[in-house]
């Protein structure tokens, strides 16, 4: 039941979140984002270990789950409002190894501390990851300026983790087909 709150979270807070992505600075708004995450994370480990109803318990999930799976999406145009069309792929597919690398290094960095500082520093870890990286993204809205409105692509809700979501982005353009002929000898 926890894990589809969490899912119902991402599904539900996809289009409230792209809206507001779009009207106001990404980077403001990923920000407010990952420190709903870092907070939404941090109270959960507190609420665990004092016990919490039930219904507080998947409030937090959904918070959680709509807040975490903005995330990536929001990088993505992030990323496509300072590029150029022809290069959406490449910058997908660095999007994704950066992604792949987090992915790698967290949970045996987090299940370390966990074998250090017992199961609750999961949460803990989760909650300063967030929150270092909304204040990176708070420092760099300070001091690179915002991409100009007409340049901006409008937000697209990806699934956080597939590398086929770049097919599924209406912005980019289809990929040729591709025969037996093209193929070099």
């Amino acid at each position: 039941m926890f894990m589809s709150v969490v899912v119902l979270g991402g599904l539900v807070f996809q289009i409230p979140i792209g809206m507001l992505a779009d009207r106001f600075d990404r980077r403001i708004v990923m920000a407010g984002i990952l420190i709903a995450v870092g907070t939404s994370w941090g109270l959960l480990s507190v609420s665990i270990a004092n016990g919490v109803p039930l219904t507080v318990l998947m409030l937090m999930a959904l918070t959680f789950g709509g807040a975490i799976s903005s995330v990536y999406p929001l990088c993505v145009a992030q990323t496509f409002d300072r590029l150029d069309r022809k290069f959406y792929v490449a910058a997908s597919g660095r999007l994704l190894m950066v992604y792949s690398i987090g992915a790698t290094i967290g949970p045996l960095l987090t299940s370390a501390l966990m074998a250090v500082f017992g199961p609750l520093s999961f949460f803990v870890f989760e909650s300063v990851i967030a929150v270092t990286y909304a204040l990176f993204v708070l420092q760099v809205a300070r001091t690179v300026p915002q991409s100009p409105e007409a340049e901006r692509e409008k937000f697209v809700p990806l699934p956080d983790s597939s590398p086929t979501a770049l097919v599924l982005d209406p912005r980019t353009e289809p990929e040729p087909e591709t025969s037996a002929s093209d193929l070099p000898v």
